[in-house]
């Protein structure tokens, strides 16, 4: 069969183009003489892609760095590249980043939960359900205001067509249905508060919201540290 490179870089970016032309015998895509100029495409995809993890990327540019040395050296750079291209399975088979970010938010600690906003909803759950609830409304009702008046200003930030990516869409999702559940949750409690009763399905409400918010937190802070390890290693 004749080579297909123009119809797999048409659809295509850097890594996977290299992994196609490595794994394909039939396609000319990777040739001794093309393999640094490939191997930079796939760093600079990885630079970018936000559809693999923070530490699959790790992985891939570190065998695909490896792999560099080696060729510059004048020694052979396959079994770095192997091992790169059993990382790209791995982190291709993971499923899309919305889908893994909330299987993982579904598996955070309750000692990962418990910020200083959660141990004073939890307590004030306590109090409802003591009978007590009375001389929170005012607290409810501040922290509905506040809630919104942070969504309300993140929603108007401008956002510029370059900065909407999968990242971006996932976490303005998580933190839009995080912060109604949270704001469903403290309604839930000032209804309690009126006619009492047990607030499970509002600790459960919030627990729903905290568990996104904190996916979103978790998330940029890896995502931070993998570009400060990429920087490092790369520049």
């Amino acid at each position: 069969m004749g080579c297909s490179l123009l119809h797999i870089e048409k659809k295509e970016k850097g890594l996977d183009v290299l992994v196609t032309g490595l794994t394909d015998p039939t396609s000319c895509l990777v040739t001794p003489t093309n393999l640094l100029e490939r191997i930079d495409s796939a760093l600079e995809q990885l630079e970018t892609d936000d559809t693999i993890e923070p530490g699959d990327t790790d992985a891939l540019v570190e065998h695909l760095l490896e792999a560099r040395e080696l060729f510059l050296d004048h020694r052979q750079p396959w079994n770095a590249l192997d091992e790169m291209i059993r990382a790209y399975s791995v982190a291709r088979s993971r499923g899309t980043l919305e889908e893994v970010w909330s299987k993982r938010a579904g598996e955070f600690t309750p000692e990962e939960l418990r910020t200083e906003t959660w141990v004073h909803f939890e307590r004030a759950c306590q109090m409802v359900e003591r009978g007590d609830g009375k001389v929170l409304i005012r607290w409810v009702d501040k922290k509905v205001k506040e809630v919104r008046a942070v969504w309300s200003d993140y929603s108007r930030l401008p956002v510029s067509a370059g900065e909407i990516t999968m990242e971006s869409e996932m976490c303005h999702r998580f933190l839009k249905h995080g912060t109604e559940c949270w704001v469903k949750a403290l309604l839930g409690l000032r209804a309690k508060i009126l006619v009492g009763g047990s607030c499970d399905n509002v600790l459960k409400c919030a627990e729903e919201g905290q568990r996104l918010l904190l996916a979103v937190q978790k998330f940029e802070a890896e995502q931070r540290t993998a570009e400060r390890k990429y920087f490092v290693h790369y520049n």
